[in-house]
């Protein structure tokens, strides 16, 4: 089994809506053992989204296997109450590569089981702002240039050249 999450399953608010999803699926194959038990039919298996297979098959969990996927629900809370959380602010929203990227990096340097939220302020200019706990890291562009003011003046004397 593994310890790890899919890289698609990246934010906190993620994890609580595949719970959910997985909550209802673990209903839905109780309700479909029950009605096999009395009418000796068995349904097919309910439909679940890509990112709960991802999940069941990062857990090695069929999707069919009830005991299983309810035993991965209380694994997934203590995930979700355990794991840190990194703000991630970049000038512009990340596109599903670059969160792909950016969330690779954190889980195999940082941790396997941390989550990350996106959001995107204009006013840094470019790089990004780092939020962890109570901790603020800025790697902004913004900051690079005020923290650099005769550089600026620099620049624009090249662009006049």
């Amino acid at each position: 089994m593994s310890t790890g999450l899919p890289i698609d399953l990246y934010s906190p608010d993620q994890l609580s809506v595949l719970m959910l999803e997985l909550y209802k699926h673990t209903e839905a194959l109780r309700n479909n053992r029950a009605r096999t038990r009395v009418t000796k039919k068995s349904d097919s298996t309910p439909p679940v989204t890509a990112l709960l297979l991802e999940v069941l098959k990062e857990f090695d969990i069929s999707v069919d296997d009830l005991t299983a996927a309810e035993q991965l629900l209380p694994k997934l809370e203590l995930i979700r109450s355990k794991a840190l959380v990194v703000h991630v602010i970049l000038a512009t929203p990340p596109n599903e590569d670059l969160r792909h990227q950016i969330t690779q990096w954190f889980r195999t340097e940082i941790h396997p089981l941390l989550f990350l939220t996106f959001a995107a302020r204009r006013d840094i200019g470019g790089g990004m702002l780092l939020r962890a706990g109570s901790h603020q890291y800025d790697f902004s562009f913004r900051k690079q240039l005020l923290d650099n003011k005769a550089k600026i003046s620099e620049i624009f004397i090249r662009l006049q050249s």
